[in-house]
């Protein structure tokens, strides 16, 4: 109960999008938007990882998931400049992940862009193949590999005031 109240009082940047002018002439995407709150609440519950990996991925890897993310999730809410994604991507091919925001924002970078290589799979394919379900549940699980890892360092994006702090907290939101 508790937490309907609470979703009630707040909106998610989309719901604040939709709200704009520009979108009355497209009604479909007001009575079709589910709140993010009751997405959230179906949403299965996390399960904690007990230790840290960060898998090997070449550099054409990296740069794919990466301009993955450039590409959906940053095309929709573009808030990261193009340098900042490729120091991202330079810190990602050293393995340089240390407990700080950068890092942090890093692999959140990563989780994204591999949850959004697995996800776009369903839209350009109508059929998938045994190979592309394979493809999909190794992306969705490196995708869940790197949130673990950003799950444990999210506590400093709120302890700093910076660009990549913000970020961290928009994207993890």
């Amino acid at each position: 109960m508790h937490n309907a109240m609470l979703s009630s009082f707040h909106t998610s940047a989309t719901e604040s999008v939709l709200a704009w002018p520009h979108f009355d002439e497209f009604a479909s995407l007001r009575q079709l938007y589910r709140p993010i709150f009751h997405l959230e609440q179906l949403r299965a519950p996390l399960i904690a990882r007990h230790s840290e990996i960060t898998p090997y991925l070449s550099s054409e890897e990296i740069r794919q998931i990466v301009q993955s993310f450039q590409s959906t999730v940053n095309f929709i809410y573009p808030t990261m400049a193009k340098d900042m994604l490729e120091t991202i991507q330079l810190r990602v091919m050293s393995g340089n992940f240390d407990h700080s925001v950068e890092s942090c924002l890093a692999l959140l970078v990563m989780a994204l862009g591999c949850a959004s290589q697995s996800v776009s799979l369903l839209f350009h394919n109508s059929h998938l193949t045994s190979a592309d379900k394979a493809y999909q549940q190794a992306r969705r699980g490196l995708a869940e590999m790197f949130f673990d890892s950003v799950l444990k360092r999210i506590y400093l994006a709120h302890l700093h005031v910076t660009q990549e702090a913000t970020q961290c907290l928009f994207y993890i939101g």
